[in-house]
């Protein structure tokens, strides 16, 4: 809203229409004022120098701008109150006496505005072309605004050589400004351009290191493997990798680092490294294989150094022997992978669950052994899945997992995996993903 207040006897014919519920009143004076005290008044605005703050009378006598302004009111708007919009038709110049204004080129609350400070003037544009508005004038503090008629301007100000000469200043530094505007924008929509190109390479570059395909077991009966990971982002935290060893045991893995964004993803690259690295190194001189809780002390200890950003990792690794079905694993804090078997039943991969990879350097690891008899398939996941949330505030959780899975008993790995996350995305409906997801489904076929 605004007030207008008047401090002239002689007020213009044709002036802004008013929003509703706006009054007119004297300036500072009660209503009914006399049109002496009107006049006093200017002698006292005058004194206050209102006039020479105002860019568009930049050394002019103030008895010259007095006498040309005498008639043009003075309107209060509050803060936040939209001045112009785009479009309309404008007939005044406005000049500001006190407050700030804003100047958006697009929406009323966009960002990068164009200020405008006490003695700068708006509205000249649209009357010197004859156009209508062209951006949002908002008031960011209660504004007072000297509301100058076009037909004033024309007839008796702009004659004046040193208000047209003021006038082309101020559209000349109005002009520099819109530009440097412009261009400031142009940087940004260009870095904005070039920061989602390394996003995308980053993105194409964390795909290429996860497995695309099962790798084949020297040897040794093959294994349906299949695995998924969607990032909330661009580039994603969670992690999985599966590698076999020369004696034909299935190395796996699935993670889910403590952050998300680019600093997960390194932090993910460096995990499915070292585990790599590790493992192999491992190895004694007899070809005798590690133990996992000695693979994970070994990841451990090297990602709790250099480790400034204290980030962490929950980690499931397993070593599967495809032709006994022995399988040994150790859970560094993370979820319990599922067991599926014959007939829609399911069980959750007990054990003992330690610390998170990358807390502390003496944390203690256990591997526990079972045995996955054929027909079975393991099912890993990160917490992506139990925690995503639908629009009525609900976990996907683990019941409705349990449930997926037990009609995917006898489902190949693939189907396994996009079964789980398509019923997953139904459940979620139009709710942003708001953390990774993963899945890998590993299947001993059954006997031929």
């Amino acid at each position: 809203m605004y007030v207008e207040r008047r401090f002239a006897h002689r007020s213009s014919k044709r002036e802004r229409r008013k929003p509703a519920g706006a009054r007119d009143f004297p300036l500072d004076l009660p209503g009914g004022a006399s049109v002496a005290a009107e006049r006093r008044l200017l002698v006292d605005r005058r004194r206050l120098g209102y006039e020479s703050a105002l860019q568009l009378f930049r050394d002019i006598p103030p008895d010259i701008v007095q006498e040309l302004l005498e008639s043009c009111p003075v309107r209060e708007f509050a803060a936040e109150t939209i001045v112009l919009s785009p479009g309309e038709t404008n007939e005044h110049i406005y000049m500001l006496l006190a407050g700030r204004l804003r100047v958006h080129l697009d929406a009323f609350d966009s960002a990068n505005p164009i200020l405008i400070d006490v003695g700068g003037c708006i509205g000249e544009l649209s009357i010197i072309d004859g156009k209508p508005v062209s951006a949002y004038v908002v008031a960011e503090q209660g504004c007072r605004l000297l509301i100058v008629p076009q037909q004033a301007f024309w007839a008796r100000i702009l004659p004046n050589p040193g208000v047209a000469r003021n006038l082309l200043r101020v559209l000349t530094e109005r002009m520099r400004r819109n530009n440097d505007t412009v261009l400031q924008g142009m940087r940004q929509q260009l870095a904005y351009e070039h920061l989602q190109k390394e996003l995308q390479f980053a993105r194409e570059i964390q795909a290429s290191m996860l497995p695309a395909h099962a790798p084949v077991a020297p040897g040794a009966a093959a294994l349906e493997i299949w695995a998924a990971m969607e990032p909330a982002r661009e580039v994603g935290g969670d992690l999985y990798d599966f590698f076999h060893l020369d004696q034909g045991e299935l190395c796996f893995l699935v993670g889910d680092v403590s952050d998300k964004g680019l600093p997960a993803a390194l932090f993910m690259a460096r995990t499915m490294d070292i585990v790599r690295v590790v493992t192999r190194l491992l190895r004694g001189k007899d070809g005798a294989l590690p133990r996992p809780d000695e693979i994970m002390d070994c990841v451990n200890a090297e990602l709790c150094q250099n480790n400034a950003s204290c980030m962490f990792v929950t980690l499931f690794f397993g070593m599967l022997d495809p032709r006994s079905g022995v399988l040994r694993y150790c859970n560094a804090g993370h979820n319990p992978p599922y067991v599926l078997c014959g007939g829609g039943a399911t069980k959750v991969l007990d054990g003992v669950r330690s610390a998170p990879l990358g807390v502390k350097a003496d944390t203690a690891f256990r591997t526990v052994s079972v045995t996955l008899a054929r027909g079975e398939t393991l099912f890993v996941y990160s917490d992506g899945i139990t925690e995503a949330m639908n629009g009525a505030g609900e976990f996907y959780a683990e019941q409705r997992l349990e449930r997926a899975l037990s009609v995917c008993a006898d489902l190949s790995s693939k189907e396994v995996v996009a079964s789980v996350i398509a019923w997953l995305a139904e459940f979620v409906g139009e709710v942003p993903q708001s953390d990774d997801i993963t899945a890998m489904a590993i299947r001993r076929p059954g006997a031929s």
